[in-house]
């Protein structure tokens, strides 16, 4: 991976974030996807963020969360979806023939630092999966963050914990596979993660479910 450093650190250049095209029925889901936004925007390393493209749901509010605090956003979209998603005139868009094609764009190592997960559907859910399971086989070796608002993840994680029990979940893509409680916390765990300090994979998370597990 091209590292690009700032003093003894790495530069974060791209976060790719997963997100529903609608909002949900919780309000901690909009503000949690406009608040990321936000601080990708702010930071001082000019992170640019990779979405789905569209302008509705918790993608919108991620573009915007960007967009109103000076940041870079790009979405990566499908032909097909032009109609349905109807990206923002103000933002630039990749555009792809295919889903397989968007995730390429998502995990590019030349641009992206991060995969991060916001609450969302089952595309959400598969995208995910799909790099998790690309992690398995060491084609991605990128920190894969859920943010857990309101405790959205919170069977997700127990279904992975689950599969590691069962032995179906590798120990080397599980190590790379991170929970954040809060849309705050997601830079200080992608750059704990690259400067090799401590960070807790997703078998070290507290849940309010694991005493019903």
């Amino acid at each position: 991976m091209n590292l690009r450093l700032i003093g003894s650190r790495k530069r974060i250049r791209g976060v790719t974030v997963m997100c529903g095209r609608e909002t949900g029925n919780d309000p901690a889901f909009a503000k949690a996807a406009h608040d990321l936004g936000q601080t990708l925007a702010e930071d001082e390393d000019g992170i640019i963020g990779y979405f789905g493209g569209g302008q509705f749901g918790l993608m919108g509010q991620f573009a915007t969360g960007m967009i109103g605090h000076n940041g870079k956003v790009v979405g990566i979209l499908p032909h097909f979806l032009k109609e349905v998603e109807k990206p923002l005139d103000c933002i630039e868009v990749i555009w792809v023939d295919d889903f397989p094609q968007r995730l390429a764009h998502f995990r590019d190592s030349g641009k992206v630092d991060a995969i991060v997960s916001l609450p969302g559907g089952v595309g959400t859910d598969a995208e995910h999966m799909e790099f998790a399971t690309r992690d398995k086989h060491d084609q991605l070796g990128l920190p894969n963050i859920l943010v857990n608002v309101e405790g959205f993840f919170d069977y997700r994680i127990l279904d992975l914990r689950r599969r590691a029990e069962k032995g179906f979940l590798w120990e080397k893509p599980a190590n790379r596979l991170f929970v954040a409680d809060s849309v705050h916390d997601v830079l200080p765990m992608i750059r704990s993660f690259y400067a090799n300090e401590p960070v807790q994979n997703i078998f070290g998370v507290s849940l309010r479910l694991a005493a019903a597990a």
